[in-house]
């Protein structure tokens, strides 16, 4: 039987999001046919995890891992994230991509409402996207706080990069 990660959901063709997959949802994400693992949480993926993605010749990109850094001045979402992750959903020689992080909506959720507000969704659309976790999870304790997050990253980074490019439609890539 074919299990899917917890909070997966398919964001748009070819992009996935989820949280941290377990032993029993790797024989799932064979079948997605995945190029690239996108892992934004800070956290090391397990052991099973990696050796799935290596026999699999999938390659793994640990953007939370390689943004964290001890001290007062760490977020749970860096601006180089969101970018860095941005650039890899919309390179179409990333494709099929997965992009997780531990619970699968935090700073997956960012980054899928970051990702909206460059295809120009409407801001409370974009907002509800990343409130409303995938059906397979139940509503998260705190559903605001990804929300607010992702207000100040809509405010900066996200505009910056909204008012150097076209519009990216759904399904565009480059």
């Amino acid at each position: 039987m074919l299990i899917p990660p917890d909070a997966f959901g398919i964001v748009e063709s070819e992009v996935y999001r989820s949280s941290a997959p377990q032993p029993a949802n790797l024989e799932f994400l064979r079948t997605l046919k995945l190029k690239t693992a996108v892992i934004l949480s800070p956290e090391a993926p397990t052991k099973p995890l990696l050796t799935f993605l290596e026999e699999n010749e999938i390659r793994v990109m640990n953007l939370g891992l390689k943004g964290w850094k001890p001290g007062v001045d760490w977020r749970p979402v860096s601006e180089e994230l969101v970018k860095e992750g941005l650039e890899l959903i919309l390179n179409k020689s990333s494709l099929p991509i997965l992009v997780m992080c531990t619970a699968g909506i935090n700073q997956t959720g960012i980054l899928v409402g970051c990702l909206r507000k460059l295809q120009r969704w409407n801001f409370n659309s974009v907002i509800d996207e990343v409130r409303i976790p995938p059906p397979s999870l139940p509503l998260p304790l705190s559903p605001l706080c990804p929300s607010l997050i992702l207000c100040f990253f809509l405010n900066g980074t996200v505009s910056e990069l909204c008012g150097k490019q076209e519009p990216v439609h759904q399904r565009a890539v480059y």
